[in-house]
């Protein structure tokens, strides 16, 4: 177990170094499966970050404090998308000792408002105070690092978030933004799709980016591949969960067997 003042170097700089990172961005990588070996392994790949799923995976609550702690003991700060905005889920994964949520279907000012009071403690919000396993991570002083070091990242992946979206970015406490695409995609009657070039859609991520950047806060998206990541850095966005364990687990497996069968068949 690191010791607090490591800690507090390791989970407590996450946002800020989002605005300033020297290399263009973060990266970060989903996790789906529930394989704490898997976990320990990508917290072992030099990603800065790793989001833990409980909105698209099969990953439950219990699965979560398991895989937290792999992450975590390995100095990798770890997210969690929640699978809604629900105070008391987003409680008890802080509680874990997430450095932040990603929130889904964030499509106004108020739901951001709710966003942030149910990661923060009164007076600034309403999460009953019980941080069981983040004190260990973040230290005795996690009440006073909470309100501004915890990651707080509101999902725009609908028409209502999109055009919402000055006043999502511009809500006390909203640490960033986070594009869907494929929800996004869909609301705007497009099919979902990973790594778009449907110029409609790239304008949206465009307005969301511009939105982030005028509140002073952070721009992120899901992508599939380093050369969409790289293009995305330059339209403004500085955080990135890039394909996910199972998915980069199908890839490989797949060029494997494409490798073979090219070799077997020339």
């Amino acid at each position: 177990m690191h010791s607090n003042s490591e800690s507090d170097e390791m989970f407590g700089k996450l946002i800020s170094e989002m605005k300033n990172a020297p290399n263009g961005a973060k990266r970060g990588t989903w996790i789906h499966s529930t394989s704490m070996l898997g976990a320990e392994m990508l917290a072992m790949s030099n990603w800065d970050f790793l989001t833990i799923d409980l909105q698209h995976s099969l990953s439950d609550y219990s699965d979560l404090v398991s895989l937290i702690a792999v992450t975590t003991s390995h100095g990798t700060p770890t997210l969690a998308r929640v699978p809604s905005l629900e105070p008391a889920i987003i409680g008890r994964v802080l509680d874990a000792g997430a450095s932040g949520i990603i929130c889904p279907m964030i499509n106004s000012a108020e739901d951001a408002k709710s966003f942030v009071g149910a990661c923060a403690y009164p007076p600034n919000g309403k999460r009953s105070f019980g941080p069981i396993r983040a004190k260990l991570i973040w230290g005795d002083n996690y009440l006073q690092k909470v309100d501004s070091e915890i990651a707080k990242f509101a999902m725009i992946e609908t028409r209502e978030g999109l055009e919402a979206v000055d006043a999502i970015a511009n809500t006390k406490g909203i640490s960033g933004l986070f594009v869907g695409p494929n929800d996004l995609a869909l609301a705007l009657g497009f099919s979902p799709s990973m790594d778009t070039e449907q110029p409609e859609l790239l304008a949206a991520f465009d307005r969301v980016a511009a939105a982030a950047k005028s509140a002073g806060i952070v721009c992120g998206m899901a992508c599939e591949s380093p050369q969409y990541t790289v293009r995305m850095i330059a339209r403004g966005y500085r955080y990135f969960n890039i394909s996910s364990d199972l998915r980069m687990m199908a890839a490989r497996s797949a060029e494997i067997h494409k490798l073979l069968d090219n070799t077997i068949n020339a």
